[in-house]
């Protein structure tokens, strides 16, 4: 399914650079920055999971798409 690849990519797209910024010597107000858009990386990584579980759950559980 396409949910769940394009969530794995999101996943690596946002965790890799994430190890490079941990060691840089920066400001604490652009570390600080940097790690907000980090966490908003890995809150829509976290959104793109419960997604496939709707997908899922529509798709293969039951067909009814109110519930």
């Amino acid at each position: 399914m396409t949910a769940s690849s394009s969530t794995q990519q999101d996943f690596i797209t946002t965790s890799l650079p994430f190890f490079l910024f941990w060691d840089m010597a920066l400001p604490r107000r652009q570390k600080t920055a940097l790690g907000a858009i980090f966490a908003l990386g890995f809150l829509l990584c976290i959104i793109g999971i419960v997604r496939f579980w709707y997908i899922y759950k529509v798709f293969f559980v039951s067909y009814d798409v109110t519930c």
